[in-house]
């Protein structure tokens, strides 16, 4: 059955989204025979659509891959660490290479949720007399309300 040929159409557009680190492993470049790390991500958006970055062997705090470490596992790796960042969430930045491909340009860490807030008038009422109190304390005066 004939077909027609269509260009690539990106499923991840260029931005910064939630993502989880699916694996990490190395190959071989088949241009100079270097070993490099390619880096798996899973978006954690519902959309389960996966994006690769790659980053050389180094892990110290100034190479591109001891700063995805960082992002990862919270802290740049010390020398002799053993790192397992499958599994851990961070932020991916993708971008579009030259032939229209999406990749990971960076890895930065986790979005933390702000803690949450009262929500009852009890709450809230409770919540404020407390930082009055504070306030009160911290500027050795009373407050006119």
């Amino acid at each position: 059955m004939p077909f027609q040929a269509t260009a690539y159409v990106p499923s991840i557009k260029p931005g910064t989204y939630p993502a989880i680190c699916t694996d990490v492993e190395e190959k071989t470049s088949r241009k100079d025979g270097s070993t490099f790390r390619v880096w798996h991500f899973q978006l954690t958006d519902g959309s389960l659509r996966t994006v690769d970055g790659s980053s050389s062997l180094y892990t110290s705090s100034k190479s591109k891959g001891g700063k995805w470490i960082a992002a990862l596992i919270g802290h740049y790796a010390a020398d002799d660490e053993m790192i397992a960042p499958e599994g851990k969430p961070c932020q991916v930045a993708v971008m579009l290479n030259d032939e229209g491909y999406e990749y990971v340009e960076s890895v930065l860490p986790p979005v933390v949720a702000p803690p949450a807030t009262p929500t009852t008038a009890e709450a809230l009422r409770a919540a404020t007399g407390h930082a009055a109190e504070q306030h009160a304390a911290q500027e050795g005066d009373e407050l006119p309300f």
